[in-house]
């Protein structure tokens, strides 16, 4: 393996050394680890920070919890000692970090939170030391916890909510009981440890759904109500025989692997606001104006979890317009839906409503006619909607600049969104025409 040579080179023949955590993990897998950490036994931290100055820049990441990160040219390595965690407070933040370079290497894996991240490679013999059977978890896709002081950090249990997600896992009985004891931890979590496991979860998996029925087994889903609610939020079966919208939002989420953050997140909350509004009108189940309810529901969900404003915002653009296709499809009311989606994107609309369709079960479908047609005409449209006529445009027709100018542009905005011009002359003729200047 590339990353043991290159160590090999930085670390000294004598010295103890070991992949471990999450870069062995996916070495398993056949997957190139994007973080390389290594433990380093024996020796203090200033001794690893001695041999691995000769060979790049080295910065302490968290000297006083053993920490130290290598850049070099090959790419970057996080050195550690082994410590022990033990909590003195609330939440993940109070522990007291006792180093010790004498730990064993099975003393020093059982801190970690599931087995498959509790592996380890010898970097001189290659060997694998798997004390807590990880690789065993990792080949029959089990997720479980290494031991009891798991209870020590909730936020253990959002990464078992993006694992499960990104390797395809079904969490151990016994984790799950362990999560549910940890409800009442949640509220010690920062919003930005939050919305890290979120985005992993969102960027990361492979089957997100299984993210979201592990929140359920575990119960925190109710943590997250905004999700929960949709347990029991019945759909006509003729449109959604899937079920209900927690399962249409699972097989939603689904097909949206492989699609960018702002529409995974936008297929999680794209029905948030059926539970508001849906009812049995003439015979059937109907969810009417559950777009706009969702809006709202949409940004307090996002915001609680740290999103970030702009991603947020785009999300909810996206929630709002993501029936839109329902309605007539013409280059004025295109014109009209790139405007009102703003930082979003007609491309992440069309996503999210391909995989809204493609996530009813049985009658599923990859992409209702009108929105190739929305596609079609929007590519067509390019930046069309940019005003075409600006302030400048009147002063050189000799007018001066007054009160009156927002009004006269105004009107020819909407003038142009209904195709009556499209150039600057035109435009300067229809307003003539309408008497405006």
């Amino acid at each position: 393996m590339e990353v043991i040579n290159q160590l090999q080179k930085i670390v000294p023949k004598d010295v103890n050394a070991f992949l471990v955590g999450g870069c062995v993990r996916d070495l398993i897998l056949n997957k190139k680890p994007k973080d390389i950490d290594v433990e380093v036994f024996g020796l203090s931290v200033e001794q690893i920070e001695k041999f691995l100055k000769p060979h790049g820049k080295v910065i302490p990441a968290g000297k006083k919890f053993g920490s130290l990160k290598l850049f070099t040219d090959f790419g970057e390595f996080d050195f550690t000692a082994p410590r022990r965690d033990n909590k003195c407070g609330v939440g993940h933040k109070d522990f007291m970090v006792e180093i010790d370079p004498d730990m064993t290497i099975e003393e020093a894996a059982r801190r970690r939170d599931f087995t498959i991240n509790t592996m380890s490679i010898n970097i001189w013999t290659a060997e694998l030391i798997d004390p807590y059977g990880g690789r065993h978890d990792l080949q029959n896709r089990i997720l479980r916890h290494v031991s009891q002081q798991f209870g020590e950090d909730p936020l253990r249990v959002l990464r078992g909510f993006q694992f499960v997600s990104r390797y395809n896992l079904d969490a151990d009985r016994s984790t799950i009981e362990l999560c549910r004891s940890l409800l009442d931890e949640f509220k010690f979590l920062s919003k930005e440890r939050v919305w890290e496991e979120f985005k992993k979860w969102a960027t990361k998996s492979t089957t997100p759904s299984k993210g979201l029925k592990f929140l359920l087994d575990t119960h925190w889903i109710y943590l997250f109500p905004e999700i929960g609610r949709l347990i029991g939020c019945q759909q006509d079966p003729e449109w959604h025989p899937e079920g209900d919208v927690f399962q249409h939002t699972c097989e939603t989420v689904d097909k949206a692997v492989g699609s960018n953050l702002v529409v995974m997140l936008s297929a999680l909350c794209h029905d948030f606001g059926k539970p508001d509004v849906t009812e049995f009108i003439d015979g059937r189940i109907r969810s009417p104006g559950h777009t706009s309810s969702g809006v709202e529901i949409t940004k307090s969900f996002l915001d609680r979890i740290g999103c970030p404003n702009d991603i947020s915002k785009q999300v909810q653009s996206l929630v709002k317009e993501h029936m839109v296709h329902l309605q007539d499809v013409s280059k004025r009311n295109v014109r009209r839906l790139i405007l009102r989606l703003g930082d979003a994107s007609i491309e992440d609309l069309v996503s999210l409503i391909g995989v809204d369709h493609n996530g009813r079960g049985s009658a599923s479908i990859s992409w209702p006619e009108s929105v190739i047609q929305i596609k079609d005409i929007a590519e067509d449209i390019g930046n069309e909607i940019k005003p075409i006529l600006m302030g400048r445009h009147l002063i050189n027709l000799g007018m001066k600049p007054g009160p009156e100018f927002g009004s006269i542009l105004r009107a020819a905005f909407e003038a142009q969104l209904d195709g009556k011009f499209d150039s600057v002359e035109d435009g300067i003729e229809y307003l003539k025409q309408e008497r405006l200047i």
